[in-house]
């Protein structure tokens, strides 16, 4: 993620453009994924001059000084697979590359060890009518081009990686034209405006990817289930324990990005064959946080739950269009955002939430707060 240019021949000013400098250019999906299912755009582009963030559809969907837009991969195992593809978002020539920045995230590196080279691995094309987009945060040794390349839309460029300022897998995707950052969402919104409902009728990308992007206010990455307490980093890296058959405890989980305060998380459990459902809730606070419920049950009435017996949703209040207070400060100064907040139950708040189920009641309900300071 990139909040200002600092990459000297790779990075321009940042800047958005007015709506009489923006002619139409079309653009196709720059990721081989499907969104709302493979990917999903966690940040969009700020349009907020203050100190302030806004994106285009008046929401927090962005961060301060945000010049492009992130489309999150599921996972970093899911970054190395055909839905991490990079592609190229129009016809062009490739006029810079960087290919040899590490495969780290920032949480472990710092900050400091990648100034200069936020963007990490990635490259810049050059477009008809002055446009140019730019991919950021490629995987080491991934690129498949050089610079003078000429590529066609949809050709595949390189791989989703960790290079950069990026605690996350993603693409981070910036579209300029002279210099001057464009949203492709809404090209012809003024610096400081937004829109709201949001519509993709007035947007740069092609019909194809119309259809798959309609802005999300709230999106469940993953959820399932593991028989102890899970970890950011096991979600990520996909090794979340199995489930065995007789486990002594099991834990229902989700992994949820752009909520609010006042959000509500509902994780619904269900025993196979009971027709009654249990919800365990927690409030949403901040632009990313996890509801994790917890179910523990006696040494006799142990019974297993499949996967397909969650369902989680994130209801958002009528009218509400608040920012997250302490959004801005929920992110690394100059770099990726942490955005990941996960929350999991104590044993002693398990042991509270089990007291008073008895033996036949295999599913329970308890409450866990998620919260952003």
């Amino acid at each position: 993620m990139i909040r200002a240019a600092r990459l000297p021949g790779l990075l321009a000013a940042v800047a958005l453009s007015q709506a009489a400098e923006v002619r139409a250019v079309s653009l196709s999906l720059p990721l081989a994924c499907t969104p709302g299912r493979t990917c999903f755009v966690q940040h969009y582009v700020d349009h907020d001059p203050s100190p302030g963030a806004q994106d285009h559809a008046c929401g927090p969907r962005t961060y301060d000084g945000h010049d492009g837009t992130d489309f999150r991969l599921l996972s970093g195992p899911e970054a190395a697979r055909p839905p991490g593809t990079v592609l190229a978002a129009a016809e062009g020539r490739v006029l810079r590359t960087r290919v040899d920045a590490p495969d780290v995230s920032v949480r472990e590196t710092g900050r400091e060890a990648v100034a200069g080279v936020e963007c990490g691995n990635g490259l810049v094309v050059a477009h008809a009518d002055g446009y140019e987009t730019q991919y950021c945060h490629l995987a080491k040794g991934s690129l498949k081009v050089r610079p003078g390349d000429r590529v066609a839309a949809g050709q595949p460029l390189g791989q989703v990686g960790l290079s950069g300022a990026t605690e996350f897998p993603h693409l981070h995707f910036t579209l300029r034209r002279e210099g001057r950052t464009v949203d492709p969402f809404s090209p012809g919104l003024a610096a400081g405006a937004c829109s709201a409902p949001a519509s993709l009728d007035g947007s740069l990308w092609d019909e194809a990817a119309r259809r798959s992007l309609a802005y999300r206010a709230g999106t469940v990455l993953n959820a399932g289930f593991a028989p102890g307490p899970v970890t950011m980093a096991a979600v990520e890296g996909e090794t979340v324990g199995a489930v065995p058959p007789d486990p002594d405890a099991l834990v229902a989980w989700i992994r949820a990005i752009g909520l609010e305060t006042g959000d509500v998380q509902r994780l619904s459990l269900a025993g196979p064959g009971r027709p009654g459902v249990r919800r365990a809730g927690g409030a949403g606070a901040g632009p990313a946080a996890g509801a994790v419920a917890a179910v523990r049950r006696p040494q006799a009435s142990r019974r297993r739950m499949g996967a397909r017996d969650l369902h989680g949703d994130v209801p958002r209040p009528a009218g509400r269009r608040g920012r997250h207070r302490s959004q801005r400060h929920s992110h690394l100064a100059g770099g990726g955002p942490v955005t990941d907040r996960q929350r999991l139950l104590s044993r002693a708040s398990l042991a509270q939430c089990a007291n008073s189920l008895g033996s036949k009641r295999p599913v329970m309900r308890c409450t866990a707060k998620a919260r952003t300071r």
